[in-house]
């Protein structure tokens, strides 16, 4: 789990429309400098590649998910911390 600034985003991803990175992260930037919203990217990744594709989230990203939970409660208290 980490966290980035919609401003690290590379700039040939800002204008790129993809249901993977639903919101678009030019909508993301827009709000960010039009709008004076606050935008906090927190990301997790996959560790490696898979033998085989089950439901569920593997042990790694059931914790990166605990994590961000925490952050996004940290935040939302506005002081940042988990």
């Amino acid at each position: 789990m980490f966290e980035i600034s919609v401003d690290e985003i590379p700039e040939k991803k800002v204008i790129d429309y993809s249901f993977h990175q639903f919101p678009t992260t030019n909508l993301l930037k827009t709000l960010k400098d039009q709008c004076a919203v606050r935008v906090t990217v927190i990301a997790a990744q996959a560790g490696g590649k898979l033998e085989e594709v089950k439901p569920g989230l593997s042990g790694p990203m059931r914790t990166a998910v605990r994590q961000a939970a925490e952050k996004v409660m940290g935040l939302l208290r506005d002081d940042g911390s988990p």
